[in-house]
């Protein structure tokens, strides 16, 4: 029996001065356990399940996804909200941010099931995309410019049909 529908956060590392996007790429399949995974070998956006609020669980996030590679600060007036979608299972709430950082730690290999989720992390510049393109043209660039490897067909379906892919949407074409 399901309680309710659990929330998640989600955050974009945007750079305004150099008007780029961080964000990482899933495997698809976990580099720890080496299972396939949910819209694996497509872009991805930092987060999970709350586990205390916003700042703590992005923190928390955005180290582990990144393989200690990024941090973001912990207070909740650093991340703007920019969309919000729901599933069948969960409330799903977006943010952007400015404030953070690169720690100086070389990507390495995953510790744990947390940090095999996530296969690198890309930075593009946001000028590469015209805002005014169909959603499944700006989906389609993120992926090419990326050098997301793909995944199974199931996969790639799971990408364009994802809260994840309307958010990358959201943000880039700024609807």
């Amino acid at each position: 029996m399901m309680l309710g529908k659990k929330t998640k956060y989600y955050v974009l590392l945007h750079d305004s001065n150099t008007k780029s996007i961080t964000f990482p790429i899933k495997a698809p399949k976990n580099e720890f356990d080496h299972k396939e995974q949910f819209a694996g070998g497509y872009p991805a956006i930092f987060g999970g399940t709350d586990i205390g609020g916003l700042a703590k669980t992005l923190q928390k996030e955005v180290t582990e996804e990144s393989r200690r590679t990024l941090k973001v600060y912990d207070k909740a007036e650093y991340f703007k909200q920019f969309y919000n979608g729901e599933t069948a299972k969960d409330r799903l709430f977006f943010y952007e941010t400015d404030n953070w950082q690169q720690t100086g730690t070389e990507w390495g290999r995953p510790k744990n099931r947390d940090e095999g989720e996530m296969m690198e992390i890309v930075t593009l510049q946001l000028d590469l995309f015209n805002p005014k393109d169909t959603k499944n043209k700006i989906l389609e660039d993120i992926i090419n410019l990326s050098g997301a490897p793909g995944g199974s067909t199931s996969q790639q379906k799971e990408f364009f049909e994802s809260e994840t892919a309307e958010a990358f949407f959201k943000f880039i074409s700024g609807t």
